[in-house]
Order: C-alpha cells, then structure tokens, then sequence
C-alpha cells in the first residue's frame, strides 16, 4: 500500500494455523508498520478488542452461526471493519449491523485484501 496515512490493528482468528501465518505474512507485506494481533481462540476476540486502541479491522475465520454471538461485543468495540471468512457463504453470513465483508473459503490472498480493503474504505470514510 503507499498512501496510507493512517494505521490501524488487525485483530486475526484462524483456527489453521498454516492459513493463520499467511494471513499474518500477507497483511505485515501488504501493511507496513501496522499491527498484527494473533487471538488464539474465538473467545479471546473480546479481549484483544478492549487491549488495543484505534481502528480496528478483525478478521475471523468461523460458521457465521458462531461469529453470531459476537456480534454485540464487536459492535459495541466500533471496529473500523471486519472480514468474516468461511466455508458457510450463506444467507446468515449477513449482519447489517457491522460493516462486514464475508471470504467464502477455499480464497486466494487477493480475495482477503480485496475485502480488507474494503474495510479499510469504511475506515476512511469515518469521521476521526
């Protein structure tokens, strides 16, 4: 990326632990000098939102069935953005209430910044 002039924190759950380092790998090449936040568990989401500070674009690989739950913690966090990845593109991938971008697994990395990067629109289209 070259005109950035803002940065933000990715907050990433991947349970592959393969998938998980790409992920990582891709966002630190494609986002110099961010941050990169590894949660080890779904659960720990809520966590790492009240650690970190700033935009904020999560990035989580589950069902939406279990994303669901998280809904009211993730809003409740203003995230700047978040991607949801998952082998379940369905109907109930939606949540009108978060700025959201659904990945359908399998995905290429473009795929993911494609729907970073449309997150990252959102970020920059929020009053500061």
């Amino acid at each position: 990326m070259s005109t950035q002039t803002q940065t933000a924190t990715f907050l990433i759950f991947e349970a592959d632990p393969v998938v998980r380092m790409d992920i990582q790998e891709m966002l630190l090449r494609s986002y110099k000098g961010w941050t990169v936040v590894i949660v080890g568990a779904l659960e720990d989401l809520s966590q790492a939102l009240e650690a970190t500070r700033g935009p904020r674009i999560i990035i989580v690989s589950t069902d939406p069935d279990s994303f669901r739950p998280l809904v009211p913690m993730v809003k409740q966090a203003e995230i700047a953005g978040a991607v949801l990845i998952t082998e379940r593109p369905t109907e109930n991938a939606t949540f009108p209430e978060l700025p959201l971008r659904v990945v359908s697994k399998p995905f290429k990395s473009a795929q993911l910044l494609d729907a970073v990067r449309s997150a990252l629109e959102h970020l920059r289209s929020s009053p500061s």
